[in-house]
């Protein structure tokens, strides 16, 4: 019986915790919404970013090291306006966000640390490529 209370109050405190997909959804809709407002890749990340990636990207201010990641080349998109964004959260909670650049799929992952209904950008996958490794190897240089 201990061992059932223990566990419901556990689960409790830990449910609000964990955002749920729509809330993850709604955050990376958000991300494109303001690059579509002409936002630059590091203004997203300064403005939504875990701590650790603005350090990284603070730490890293050549544009070269800036791979578009987070939301691509929105700004060379003919006819943005007609533009169909895909979002999907994967099955280890990421969420994905895909559209077409020129007739090509483009993709990017969204590693997300979510605390309730608040969201931070924690890595982004663009190519099976890490934004957070290629700031580090540009360091490593």
């Amino acid at each position: 019986m201990n061992k059932l209370i223990i566990t419901a109050v556990m689960l409790a405190f830990t449910t609000p915790v964990l955002a749920n997909d729509s809330t993850k959804l709604n955050f990376v809709k958000k991300l494109y919404r303001d690059s579509l407002d002409h936002l630059s890749d590091d203004d997203i990340i300064e403005k939504y970013g875990t701590k650790e990636l603005k350090r990284l990207m603070k730490a890293h201010p050549d544009e070269p090291c800036h791979l578009s990641y987070s939301v691509g080349a929105l700004q060379d998109m003919d006819d943005i306006s007609n533009r169909r964004f895909q979002y999907s959260v994967t099955k280890n909670g990421n969420v994905r966000a895909s559209y077409l650049l020129f007739g090509k799929r483009v993709t990017s992952e969204y590693v997300l640390s979510c605390h309730g209904d608040r969201c931070t950008v924690h890595d982004i996958y663009l190519g099976g490529e890490s934004m957070k490794e290629s700031l580090r190897s540009c360091a490593a240089g």
